[in-house]
């Protein structure tokens, strides 16, 4: 919760979000989120979509949310505890906004009932509650049962190694802090997840929902907590974030030990009764933020967070995720290869590969189809059975080769197979690929793979072929692209497709005969690659529309008093005028060469003289006044659609008696708003995110 003042506000619209329930006038500390924050603003926009006109029967992604600000709603009954009807009241969670709470307040909670006080004990990696150490001790002393909590926040991760590189250093500043009070170490420590990745502005605050799973990052957060000393980790999330499709939901409950092992936050729009319980498969449920209590004057005045446990969930009692899964090997009448037991959250180690007289083996695959390659990078969280391939000797096939910072050069990957690596940051710097058993009249003087890599520093390096070393070696330097095609025989009966893994992206899709796979302008290391031989006239592997990714074109013109319409400029340029006190009065700002799988443009508004902020508008549109003699004041701009996912637009304006602004970004206001006062002269660029 987050009452620490008597004045309350019961329904407040901060930072493009609604907050159902009553915050301080002072809000909420950046660094300090109580828990429950983010999950009202997730169910009051589901609610408001449920009831909206849209009957669309597209099952929402929570992937894709990016949290926006919801229309207003109803908001969560304000409860009372000696109302019967309601569900247990067994645990109530605290944060530094009950500082408020006295020996009284729960000693009165325990005789109303309440079993369990959940503390939050840290957030991120330098918060700690204030007040945490007095509270549990006040706690203790009332007969309760103590749990803790960490607000897990991953801020900016864009992809599962940040993640969990992030999720590893929080897990061990709330051990760190956990031993320092003395916690015991089968205390129930709580991984708070809920954080989105942006707020109501924009700014980035959390992990990318698309390219970051927050189960697998708790994997690691338990582990490392284990790690310390503490091995009872639950996790707490809203109850529309739990599933069992990794690709849907954020909190897959299979990869965290069982739905037991969750904590689930629903709040009903409307009064809960003890007849029609929700989220029973859960451990806990966590039904309403707004139960006031009866017993003492100060609980009676401020409403606390209220939950039932289903399975002693707050106690030492249920359920940890399993430490170890076993790794099969189907060799599918290849040479045996021995299971492997591997810890939660570690990889497999890639065995020699088997034979089997007749064929070439060509990989491992994580299902019996043979369309997924696994990878050996990929952390374990189930019981996983790996599938060799095999193609025949009278079959051509490819081999390649991929030198990895920090790891040399790695073992030969084979039709399909993961390359490089995942999940650890880690740079491809070389490349070699070759043609293998061709047969059939495919020859090696006759057939061979031609192939170019764009390099940090360098550019598009000349094509090399059939083995030979593309990239650097010894130098530091990144892959950022390829390119490569087949010539000569084998091109008349073959296809070549390629994708890579691209920093801060993923997997791109499918790239084919010649295109480039990557990105350019961006700074951005490759870190995987895979690459296949398909028949001409079979299907492509998977999609082939977003392959490569360059920073798009930007150019932006001003009208400016007594000249008019300047050309139009491009990034980082200036447009209007410097000393001449000239005032800008409209603005046109377009974004173009956009590549291939990839949407969206601009949309910008001016505050202008005597009519104040106008309506955005996009794409090469006038915003400002024309005709009018009226100063341009302020602007703000915003990148739409998928660019914006991938690119940061960043203006500064040149403003009448201040001179140059510090560079703004993605919607914030550059200029002056009430002081007026002319913008000269802009200038606006594009950066990769």
């Amino acid at each position: 919760m987050k009452l620490k003042k008597s004045h309350i506000i019961p329904l407040i619209l901060f930072s493009g979000f609604l907050l159902a329930k009553p915050v301080l006038a002072d809000e909420v500390s950046s660094d300090n989120t109580p828990m429950g924050h983010y999950i009202e603003q997730i169910q009051t926009q589901e609610t408001s979509k449920d009831s909206s006109s849209d009957t669309s029967a597209t099952t929402p992604n929570i992937r894709a949310r990016l949290f926006a600000a919801a229309p207003a709603a109803n908001v969560p009954s304000d409860l009372k505890s000696d109302d019967n009807t309601l569900p247990r009241k067994d645990a109530v969670d605290i944060a530094s906004y009950q500082s408020w709470m006295t020996q009284a307040d729960f000693n009165s909670l325990k005789t109303s009932g309440v079993k369990s006080i959940v503390v939050k004990l840290t957030e991120g990696t330098n918060y700690t509650n204030p007040y945490a150490a007095n509270q549990i001790k006040m706690a203790q002393n009332a007969g309760l049962n103590v749990a803790v909590y960490h607000y897990a926040r991953l801020t900016g991760a864009n992809s599962q190694s940040d993640a969990n590189s992030l999720a590893i250093q929080e897990a061990a500043y709330f051990a760190k802090v956990a031993k320092s009070f003395g916690l015991s170490s089968n205390i129930v420590m709580i991984m708070d997840c809920e954080q989105p990745y942006r707020d109501g502005s924009g700014n980035i605050i959390g992990p990318n929902p698309i390219t970051v799973d927050w189960a697998t990052a708790g994997v690691q957060f338990a582990n490392t907590l284990k790690t310390n000393g503490y091995s009872n980790t639950k996790f707490y999330t809203s109850a529309s974030w739990i599933g069992t499709n990794t690709a849907t939901c954020q909190m897959n409950y299979n990869t965290l030990g069982g739905p037991k092992n969750l904590w689930a936050a629903q709040y009903l729009y409307g009064k809960p009764s003890s007849n029609d319980l929700k989220n029973q498969q859960y451990g806990a449920w966590q039904y309403t933020s707004q139960m006031y209590y009866q017993g003492t004057k100060n609980l009676q005045t401020y409403p606390v967070d209220t939950s039932i446990d289903y399975s002693n969930y707050f106690t030492s009692t249920s359920p940890v995720p399993p430490s170890t899964y076993t790794i099969t090997f189907n060799t599918d009448g290849g040479t045996p290869i021995a299971n492997q037991s591997v810890v939660a959250g570690s990889v497999v180690t890639q065995p020699a590969a088997p034979t089997k007289t007749g064929f070439n083996f060509s990989g491992w695959y994580s299902d019996s189809s043979l369309t997924q390659a696994y990878n050996f990078a990929k952390a374990i969280t189930s019981n996983t059975t790996l599938y060799a391939k095999w193609i025949p000797i009278t079959s051509p096939s490819i081999s390649y080769q991929a030198q990895v910072q920090n790891i040399g050069w790695q073992k030969n990957s084979y039709n399909g197979e993961t390359a490089g690596t995942t999940g650890l940051g880690l740079r491809m710097e070389s490349l070699k690929i070759s043609l293998i058993n061709l047969s059939n009249g495919l020859t090696n003087s006759n057939s061979h793979i031609q192939y170019q890599g764009y390099v940090q520093n360098i550019g598009w390096q000349n094509p090399v072929q059939d083995g030979t070393i593309a990239g650097t070696v010894g130098q530091g330097l990144r892959f950022e692209a390829i390119k490569m095609n087949l010539s000569g025989e084998i091109a008349n009966q073959y296809d070549l497709y390629y994708r890579v893994q691209a920093q801060n992206i993923g997997w791109m899709d499918w790239a084919k005969n010649g295109e480039a796979a990557g990105t350019s302008t961006m700074s951005y290391r490759l870190e995987a690659i895979q690459i296949q031989l398909v028949k001409k006239g079979n299907p492509a592997p998977g999609a082939t529309t977003f392959t490569f990714l360059t920073t798009p074109s930007l150019q932006y013109c001003t009208q400016v008093q007594n000249i008019g319409w300047q050309n139009p400029v491009s990034t980082g340029q200036i447009s209007g005028t410097v000393g001449k006190s000239l005032r800008t009065e409209a603005l046109k700002i377009n974004i173009g060469n956009l590549s291939a799988g990839i949407d969206g443009g601009v949309s910008y508004s001016s505050q202008i003289q005597n009519i104040g902020w106008q309506a955005p508008v996009s794409n090469g549109q006038i915003s400002g006044s024309v005709g009018q003699s009226l100063r341009l004041e302020a602007l703000k701009i915003n990148l739409t659609g998928r660019i914006s996912q991938y690119f940061d637009i960043n203006y500064a304006s040149q403003v009448q008696n201040i001179g140059w602004q510090a560079p703004v970004s993605n919607g914030q206001i550059s200029g002056t708003v009430g002081m007026s006062l002319r913008v000269e002269a802009v200038k606006l660029s594009l950066s990769p995110k």
